[in-house]
């Protein structure tokens, strides 16, 4: 009798005991990002899995903030950054069904290519191609793969290797061209038939052009709401076009962890879009970035799959920021951003700007807020009037302070970024539109 009641003790306490040793995912990643969406900075979902089992599924913010319309079961988002993974597992299927030669010379698919170096379909796979090119998509006469590899035929060329790992656009858009000519069909339905349809992927689908089904994606904005729907860019073949939830993506995931969408190369290593990151004593997987991102930490057997909606500055730092919620006991929440004033003086720092990182910058006074125009890019974000003299550049989480001359006009700009996951970094943003100071006689130099 005492045995039976050990054992019944046993088999009472041990699946506690267990429990009790698997952290509360959902609090540690509400303590993380709930600050964050509080101040509108971050929205989105994660899950966290082992095996069959859902650890967390944690929902902050709103798939429509405009009409605060919550995130539902299946929310579906623009997950480009992981569609070059697609890219992978359609071209390792096709090998397995004998449609694909990988160590075909990539002219055997690429006709229009003969002539140039006989690189191999494994090449492109592993990124050993040798092109360095970047692809201009904007030439383009369609994203029909036929117009790309034209493109990559007037424009690129294939040399001998062997040639060091080197993830690439180009890669990958050749990667979906070969599997269309070999799978005889369109990459966007290969996947669906090859990849998504048996791993059970039912949210999830890829588009290529503009997309229009996934949820909204936001940036800084002015008040009230403080954000402003992102234009949208076409979706690239191979690296982008993926749309699909955060239950889909932790599946996805799963058949990485599994190596049934296999991304190791014979030394143990992992080959573009996959890589390494370390976290303390572990080591990571890591696939996609910034809107998109699948971790896998195979030291606990853990997935977690992540997709957002604002792009602001956390986002660029969500590998750190899931690691340390997921892996950190000690755990410390963000420290706030700080909050919007009225716009007054800050109109003053109009004008024309040279960033070490980013090259010239345009202040121009807009809506409620400044904008800053980078010159490389075209792009246009808003500034946020933070204090007297100051403005928050949001989207890298960068304080701006004027500095004035005796005259009051302002010289120049004193950044200070805050990144969530290390240190402060300070540099100054100089202006270049001031007019040459008179020399002694009064006279304007040049």
């Amino acid at each position: 009798m005492r045995h039976a009641l050990i054992l019944v003790s046993l088999i009472l306490v041990l699946p506690f005991a267990a429990l009790a040793q698997t952290p509360d995912y959902t609090a540690r990643l509400e303590r993380q990002f709930g600050p964050l969406a509080e101040t509108r900075d971050f929205s989105g979902v994660i899950g966290v899995r082992r095996g069959e089992e859902l650890l967390a599924f944690v929902r902050l913010g709103y798939g429509d903030w405009e009409n605060q319309q919550a995130f539902d079961t299946a929310a579906r988002f623009d997950a480009g950054p992981l569609s070059a993974l697609l890219v992978q597992a359609v071209i390792q299927e096709l090998a397995d069904d004998g449609a694909l030669n990988l160590d075909a010379p990539v002219q055997t698919y690429l006709h229009e290519l003969e002539g140039q170096a006989a690189v191999t379909v494994r090449d492109l796979v592993h990124h050993r191609s040798g092109l360095t090119a970047e692809l201009a998509w904007d030439a383009l006469r369609s994203l029909r793969t036929d117009d790309i590899v034209a493109w990559v035929r007037d424009h690129a060329t294939l040399q001998d290797g062997p040639h060091e790992a080197m993830a690439s656009e180009l890669n990958h858009a050749l990667l979906v061209a070969i599997a269309e000519r070999a799978g005889r069909g369109r990459f966007e339905t290969l996947a669906a038939l090859h990849v998504l349809s048996p791993a059970g992927l039912n949210d999830s689908y890829l588009v290529r052009g503009r997309i229009e089904t996934a949820l909204p994606v936001y940036r800084p904005g002015p008040p009230p709401l403080e954000l402003v729907r992102q234009p949208g860019a076409p979706a690239r073949p191979g690296s982008g076009g993926l749309v699909s939830s955060v239950d889909d993506l932790l599946a996805l995931g799963r058949a990485v962890a599994s190596r049934e969408i296999d991304l190791f190369n014979d030394d143990g290593s992992l080959r573009p879009p996959a890589r390494l990151w370390r976290y303390g004593e572990h080591t990571l997987y890591v696939i996609g970035s910034e809107l998109a991102m699948i971790l896998i930490v195979p030291s606990q057997e853990l997935v977690i799959a992540y997709a957002g909606n604002i792009n602001s500055y956390p986002a660029a730092e969500m590998l750190p920021l899931l690691a340390t919620a997921i892996l950190d006991p000690a755990l410390q929440p963000p420290a706030p951003r700080p909050a919007s004033v009225a716009l007054s003086g800050q109109i003053d720092a109009a004008g024309r700007y040279l960033s070490p990182d980013l090259g010239p910058l345009q202040l121009q006074a807009g809506t409620l807020g400044m904008d800053v125009m980078i010159e490389a890019t075209g792009e246009r974000q808003f500034l946020t009037p933070s204090g007297e003299d100051r403005l928050l550049w949001r989207h890298f989480n960068t304080e701006l302070s004027l500095i004035r001359d005796e005259l009051g006009q302002v010289t120049r700009l004193e950044a200070v970024r805050r990144p969530l996951s290390r240190g402060e970094e300070r540099f100054a943003i100089e202006r270049l539109d001031l007019p040459e100071p008179a020399s002694d006689d009064g006279s304007v130099p040049g």
